[in-house]
């Protein structure tokens, strides 16, 4: 991993500039060899690749991938009041098609410190601070992930190794999976640093996923590697609030309280490849519970088949959702002196 860096501030009037640029080459390969004996071991205790009764099986992988990035970070303050902050950043990664390698993802934040227009809470808030960011993150594909690549196998006609075609269909033109996440947030303090509370909203939207969709059997493949057409997005609520109901110059106890609260909707789908089922559509949940309900006589008994087993409908139903309706923690931390 090699790393440039360049990074410098300057303070014109009331405003402060701070600055950052630089670029990263970032380089991994992992070469594995793996043998393993067949049919046992020709000298009992004698635990060798040599003493296989028939002809060891020996694998060898390669992985290797290179990224190569350059990267920009630009920051505006005004009076400590008012922040504005941007970044940029382009990778090229050599496990994506040619066509594809160059991907950007950018960000922009911003925060108002509005306690400083309110001189006279000074007393009792310490500071009111009001947040909101835009954030574009994008991961490439993985190492031959969306490499059409003979499986080779070992000792398959006698000493001959034999080789087989993959099962997928590769797209040309794979591009990295994508995100985009929206926060605004608030937070106050208050009773010179006795309690603290801090809300946030936040949006998070997944697209243009590399996943495996399937393919009808008749085209000789049973899926196809390409960036998948349905759109999932996150919404959820984070709420904190810490507090020292006890401070003296003996005792101090801190409590803390977080409660956090998040689903996931479709807000697009593959006109092609989305499940064609009623509980998949848009504004409908996507974390759904899917599984076959039993049958039962009109009295709502189960019935069961002539060995004893539940007898299951032969279609999927929607029994619930897989994320919690809320999270929530809470802490204490005690000291003496």
């Amino acid at each position: 991993n090699s790393d440039l860096l360049l990074s410098g501030d300057r303070k014109i009037k009331d405003f402060t500039v701070e600055y950052l640029a630089g670029g990263t080459v970032f380089f991994r390969r992992d070469d594995n060899m793996n043998a393993s004996t067949q049919g046992g071991i020709s000298v009992p205790g004698f635990f060798s690749i040599k003493a296989s009764i028939n002809s060891a099986q020996v694998s060898q992988s390669t992985y290797a991938q290179q990224v190569n990035s350059v990267f920009g970070r630009a920051a505006v303050s005004w009076k400590k009041m008012l922040f504005l902050e941007a970044t940029g950043r382009n990778d090229w990664s050599s496990t994506l098609a040619k066509s594809q390698r160059s991907y950007f993802y950018p960000s922009v934040s911003a925060s108002f410190i509005a306690s400083e227009l309110l001189p006279q809470t000074k007393d009792w808030l310490d500071l009111l601070k009001l947040r909101s960011s835009w954030t574009m993150s994008k991961r490439p594909a993985s190492i031959y992930e969306i490499n059409s690549s003979y499986s080779i196998s070992a000792a398959t006609w006698g000493a001959l190794n034999g080789a087989g075609v993959p099962s997928n269909l590769y797209s040309p033109t794979i591009a990295p999976t994508s995100s985009e996440t929206y926060e605004q947030g608030l937070q106050a303090i208050f009773l010179k640093n006795r309690l603290m509370v801090d809300a946030s909203y936040y949006t998070k939207r997944v697209f243009d996923r590399i996943t495996t969709v399937g393919l009808t059997s008749a085209s000789g493949y049973s899926g196809l590697v390409t960036n998948f057409g349905e759109e999932i997005t996150r919404r959820g609520w984070e709420v904190i609030v810490n507090g020292t109901p006890l401070k003296n110059k003996d005792w101090q106890l801190d409590l803390g309280l977080n409660w956090t609260t998040f689903a996931s909707y479709y807000t697009k789908l593959d006109s092609v490849y989305s499940a064609k089922k009623p509980w998949v559509a848009v504004g409908k949940r996507a974390d759904h519970f899917i599984s076959r309900d039993f049958q039962r006589d009109p009295s709502g008994n189960i019935i069961h088949n002539s060995s004893g087993l539940p007898i299951t409908y032969g279609y999927d139903q929607l029994f619930g959702y897989s994320d919690p309706k809320f999270i929530w923690g809470a802490n204490a931390n005690l000291k003496y002196k």
